[in-house]
């Protein structure tokens, strides 16, 4: 393990509040093995499986909101719910966790993270980088007053 694995997982970790996958890091090309040796020195916390937080990094306020939407591991999930509209101050909602929706056939023996609930749903997403648009009762999107249409 090289000086450049940990800036390359520092910086990694910077840019999502602290918390990455191990599926990141080798994409960066970092190993597995050198995220194992880097936990068992304490730079880095194993949360679960494939999932990271870098420990020199420090965590915000997002950060439970990333580490529960990266839980699914290798598996898209949205925040939804009461938290989207907590998050986008379109509503007085203090959501008692955060909740995430994975595609329907996601299954694990996994308990999601501390204060965060999974819910089924049709998630079209194909990527970590998904979007969730508030809407109105009318079928208007909170942002742009602009009508969605059924696809």
């Amino acid at each position: 393990m090289t000086y450049d694995a940990h800036g390359k997982v520092q910086a990694l970790a910077l840019e999502q509040h602290g918390v990455f996958t191990a599926d990141q890091a080798t994409t960066l090309g970092v190993n597995k093995r050198s995220l194992v040796t880097m936990a068992a020195r304490g730079h880095l916390e194993r949360l679960a499986h494939g999932l990271y937080r870098d420990t020199r990094t420090p965590e915000t306020r997002w950060t439970p909101y990333m580490r529960a939407v990266l839980w699914p591991y290798r598996t898209p999930a949205v925040l939804s719910h009461e938290t989207v509209l907590a998050l986008m101050e379109l509503s007085d909602v203090n959501p008692s966790a955060i909740h995430i929706s994975v595609p329907r056939l996601f299954r694990t023996k996994r308990t999601p993270p501390p204060g965060a609930d999974t819910c089924a749903a049709d998630t079209r997403c194909t990527s970590a980088a998904c979007a969730t648009l508030p809407c109105t009762s009318d079928g208007r999107t909170a942002a742009s007053g602009r009508r969605l249409e059924a696809a």
